[in-house]
């Protein structure tokens, strides 16, 4: 189930470097999903967002990029982000688009990942060789793989369109959930 109402907007964080942030604040919106409107990309579609703690330890700088969930502590993943991915195929979810790339978010923040919907992601900087309706997981570095999911690989969405030059940002329809493909 999913809530129609942000507890803070888009491209912003909770805290917007604000407020005092500890492990325990806003504990309660951890993992919330919630149901907005395609604004970044004009469709008017559903894009749900994912309620996520910053749990790095550090800052984390936004990018168009994919993030893994933490495993530190009981019940953290599918609340808490670790930082970027570094192993292919891993479980993962985009940052939400609408942060400008280059945002601050500060250790036990709270911001937006999309659960389910449209979001640009930027390609690997290597071969790229993708066409539109793909299948697409990330590499080891948070970036969408060049190359169409392969078999026990997280799959991220499907691409909107061909691809097939390195390093800029491509629409994905991220899938919802957080199983590997095989599970």
């Amino acid at each position: 189930m999913s809530e129609k109402t942000l507890p803070f907007p888009r491209g912003k964080t909770y805290g917007d470097r604000v407020v005092t942030l500890n492990d325990t604040t806003a504990k309660h919106l951890e993992g919330q999903i919630f149901e907005v409107e395609d604004t970044e990309h004009g469709t008017g579609m559903k894009v749900f967002l994912r309620c996520v703690k910053n749990d790095s330890g550090g800052s984390i700088t936004s990018a168009r990029r994919l993030y893994k969930f933490s495993t530190t502590d009981l019940l953290d993943f599918g609340r808490r982000i670790s930082g970027l991915v570094h192993e292919d195929g891993m479980i993962c979810k985009p940052m939400d688009d609408a942060y400008p790339v280059g945002t601050v978010i500060v250790d036990n923040d709270l911001f937006y990942v999309v659960e389910k919907g449209l979001c640009s992601i930027t390609l690997e900087p290597t071969t790229v060789s993708l066409a539109a309706g793909d299948a697409v997981t990330t590499d080891q570095s948070g970036f969408l793989d060049g190359a169409v999911a392969g078999a026990g690989e997280y799959v991220v969405g499907i691409i909107d369109v061909d691809a097939a030059v390195a390093s800029v940002d491509v629409v994905v329809h991220v899938a919802a959930g957080l199983v590997n493909s095989e599970a």
